[in-house]
């Protein structure tokens, strides 16, 4: 019976795995404390789910 190391393994040189990066567009940032995409407001950025902003 194969471990659940060998099983990951097995996967991922597989290619089954499954992407767990988050993939960034030119224009969008994203939150530093909680990975969030940060939304414009005010002349500045803030992030919707914890409220982090670098104009604070």
């Amino acid at each position: 019976m194969e471990n659940i190391a060998e099983i990951k393994e097995r996967i991922l040189k597989a290619g089954l795995g499954v992407q767990t990066e988050k993939v960034e567009k030119d224009n969008e940032q994203f939150c530093p404390e909680c990975g969030m995409r940060l939304v414009p407001a005010e002349g500045c950025v803030f992030c919707p789910s914890c409220g982090w902003s670098p104009c604070k």
